[in-house]
């Protein structure tokens, strides 16, 4: 148990086996000894988990496992990055709906991030291998 910030109280542990009500009655936990919960008592109402301006807007990128140069499927001009696996920056530039092809041939065996950006601000990430 914790407190945070705000001073709302944070809970959190596993169940065994067997579950025990304030009665001392034991109730069988179907889910296994690993199920855990985490619960938070607040001073005030807490905001609700979502957004309303979630985007189903996905970018495709091809072929994937690559060999010499990924294709990025967009439909505006993008920023775009692209990091080793332990987060090395190794390629950046622009793509557009015409230029939309990043090389390669240059880098690697292995699995790579690559961040889409839009001109809002707006980024999306990928994992891509390059054979």
């Amino acid at each position: 148990m914790t407190v945070d910030a705000s001073g709302d109280y944070l809970v959190g542990g596993g169940f065994a086996a067997l579950i025990y009500d304030t009665n001392g009655n034991s109730v069988t936990n179907e889910g296994g000894t690993t199920d855990f919960f985490i619960a938070k008592f607040a001073t005030e109402p807490c905001s609700p988990l979502s957004n309303e301006t979630f985007e189903t807007n996905t970018i495709k990128v091809y072929p994937n496992p690559a060999r010499n140069v990924l294709t990025v499927a967009i439909n505006e001009n993008a920023n775009y990055e692209l990091y080793t696996i332990t987060g090395q920056l190794v390629k950046q530039g622009k793509l557009t709906t015409i230029d939309n092809t990043i090389a390669v041939q240059d880098l690697s065996k292995g699995y790579y991030l690559l961040r889409i950006g839009n001109e809002n601000g707006n980024w999306q990430s990928i994992k891509v291998l390059k054979e």
